[in-house]
């Protein structure tokens, strides 16, 4: 598998009732997308496809990034669960609510 190529712009809001965090992931799709927890930290990874798939095209300029990524953010576990995501127009948005008791 290796080593991530690249990491997503992200924004990361706290609101007063939990987080909302928003990952730049245009030409990403949605069932390609996998979210894990290690430790306080919140692991979103994917890959995007390179969209020339012709063996004899000639590329002059790549910009745009691709391959596998992955992004790191500090989430704490223990005081907030996922209750929404959704990923629309190229943003994917994860709410993350503040537990009770927590």
């Amino acid at each position: 598998r290796g080593a991530p190529n690249w990491e997503p712009p992200v924004d990361v809001v706290e609101t007063s009732d939990g987080v909302r965090v928003h990952v730049a992931l245009p030409g990403v799709a949605a069932d390609s997308i996998t979210l894990a927890r290690d430790g306080d930290r919140l692991v979103v990874s994917a890959s995007r496809a390179f969209p020339c798939g012709e063996d004899a095209a000639r590329i002059h300029r790549v910009e745009i990034p691709y391959g596998r990524f992955e992004r790191r953010l500090p989430i704490p576990a223990a005081g907030l669960e996922l209750c929404a995501k959704s990923l629309d127009e190229g943003v994917l948005t994860l709410a993350f609510r503040r537990k009770e008791n927590a």
